[in-house]
């Protein structure tokens, strides 16, 4: 079990170092824009979302933050632990309501039906460029809260001896 600990372990660092260099990459071309025209704001150069910088810091961000959760609520749960485990499950939980939030299809209230448009597909990270709040509170902070108990987390695990 100690390898899977240990695998785990790796795959939730790998995850989080993914996330804050997604933060890094959409703070840096943020601060660039601002740097180019000094009467923006920080959000209102994120809003300008030039391409590739934005897509491949909120990809970075979203997938890093998704595999943090999940492999850092299977490494707590490996290291054992009551607490550790129950606000692990109630991280993954949050992350995985996110998740389900942002690939049901948007209903459309007001604009004309398209017969010949193709049906929209997956689109979680626009949903995470276009209301970053959410995914911020819906996942990225279950994936520190569940990173943190990961990384932190010896294996709990009695020895044979014990």
């Amino acid at each position: 079990m100690q390898w899977a600990h240990r695998l785990a372990w790796w795959a939730t660092l790998l995850g989080v170092a993914s996330s804050v260099a997604g933060i890094v990459v959409l703070l840096a071309y943020a601060l660039s824009e601002v740097l180019a025209n000094p009467t923006i704001s920080l959000e209102d150069a994120y809003w300008i979302g030039r391409l590739p910088w934005t897509s491949i810091g909120v990809a970075l961000t979203v997938i890093g933050a998704t595999v943090a959760l999940a492999f850092g609520a299977v490494t707590a749960w490996i290291a054992g632990g009551l607490v550790r485990r129950v606000v692990t499950g109630l991280a993954v939980a949050v992350g995985a309501f996110w998740w389900l939030v942002v690939t049901l299809p948007l209903i459309v209230i007001s604009g004309a039906y398209c017969p010949s448009c193709p049906p929209r597909g997956l689109e979680p990270l626009t949903m995470a460029y276009s209301a970053p709040q959410y995914a911020v509170m819906w996942l990225l902070l279950p994936a520190a809260v569940s990173s943190v108990l990961s990384l932190t987390s010896t294996m709990g695990m009695r020895s044979p001896s014990a």
